[in-house]
């Protein structure tokens, strides 16, 4: 079995405009996260 690698907690400030009016982020800024991890190297 493959070893996993420890997970790497990874926080960002999200700005109050990506969430919705029930404190949701929006879906269509979740592709931004993702890519903000990314470049991160997380």
């Amino acid at each position: 079995m493959k070893e996993s690698y420890p997970f790497r907690q990874f926080t960002i400030s999200i700005p109050r405009e990506w969430i919705d009016f029930n404190d949701h982020m929006n879906a269509k800024y979740y592709g931004l996260v993702a890519l903000v991890v990314s470049v991160a190297g997380i």
